[in-house]
This record gives C-alpha cells, sequence and structure tokens, in this order.
C-alpha cells in the first residue's frame, strides 16, 4: 500500500510538473501570437498608407493632365463684344423681360387618328358615335 501511495505520490508531482511546463508554454505562444498579430496589423496598416499614397498621387497626375491637355481657350472678338453690350443695354431690359426667351414652336393642329390592330391608321369617321358603358 505503502508503495502504491508512493506511485501516485510520484505522478502527482509529475503532472505538478508538467502542467508548470504547459501554462508556461501556453504564455509563450499566446505572446507569440499578440505579437504577431501586432505584426500584422502594422503591415496592413503601412500597405493601406502606400495604396493610399499612391492613389492620391494618380488623382493628382490625372487632374494635371486633364488641366493641360483638355483646356478650351475661348475668344470673344470686338464685334461679338459689342453686340453682347447692345443686347444687354438698360434700355432695352424693360423690353427684353416681357418677351420669352424661347423660339416659338410651330404648332400644327390635327384631327384624332385611331389606328387598327394591324397599326394602319383607320381614319375618322365624322358620323361615328362612341358608346361606352363601364
Amino acid at each position: 500500500m505503502e508503495r502504491a501511495m508512493g506511485y501516485v505520490g510520484d505522478f502527482a508531482e509529475k503532472a505538478e510538473d508538467y502542467q508548470k511546463v504547459t501554462e508556461k508554454g501556453m504564455k509563450e505562444d499566446a505572446k507569440e501570437a499578440r505579437e504577431k498579430a501586432k505584426t500584422e496589423q502594422e503591415n496592413a496598416i503601412q500597405k493601406r498608407r502606400e495604396e493610399r499614397e499612391e492613389q492620391e498621387k494618380r488623382i493628382a497626375e490625372s487632374q494635371n493632365e486633364d488641366t493641360d491637355t483638355n483646356t478650351d481657350t475661348v475668344r470673344i472678338i470686338e464685334s461679338g463684344k459689342a453686340a453682347l453690350r447692345e443686347k444687354t443695354s438698360p434700355d432695352q431690359a424693360g423690353k427684353d423681360s416681357s418677351k420669352s426667351t424661347q423660339a416659338p414652336v410651330n404648332v400644327i393642329k390635327r384631327e384624332p387618328v385611331i389606328y387598327t390592330n394591324t397599326g394602319e391608321s383607320a381614319g375618322t369617321d365624322p358620323h361615328a358615335a362612341f358608346s361606352i358603358s363601364v
């Protein structure tokens, strides 16, 4: 019995030792995992900064290209300036304010047309009577 108790005591001590080693290893693993996550996060932040800087450079270049290549120059000649002054003179301002700025539309009045199922014009019959029941 004493021998059995000795074995149990030895195994209990070994189990405690193994538990201490395991806890120490788990703490080290957790520390390594935190360091790895922190390093990955820093790398991701750095990558996003680089991508943002690259995108800002592209935007600046495209804006420079747009202003350099797509700039049109308008030159108004003296006769055009004179015509503009005549059009906007104060004495004509009262006269022009009552006029519409839109050009008149030619309105063509036509009689209503009835179409058949085939899409052809059936014409209008002046003597036709319509009956609608609901």
